[in-house]
């Protein structure tokens, strides 16, 4: 993790450390953080649209989407 200890957002922490699923209770105050983080070039929507389709992916391996 020492390749993130330069960002002090949690959230985009989590996403450069490779966590597909962010469970928070705040998920305004996340998808502002992780907005902001694309826009300064610190996530790419790349990295963002590759998480989701793993998300997508292991939901539809485990038969929860139709």
């Amino acid at each position: 993790m020492g390749s993130t200890s330069n960002i002090e957002d949690n959230y985009t922490k989590a996403i450069q450390d490779g966590n597909n699923i962010i469970i928070c209770f705040n998920y305004q105050e996340a998808q502002a953080n992780i907005l902001k983080s694309i826009e300064n070039s610190t996530l790419t929507e790349e990295q963002i649209t590759k998480l989701a389709f793993k998300v997508l992916a292991w939901k539809y391996y485990k038969g929860l989407l139709t």
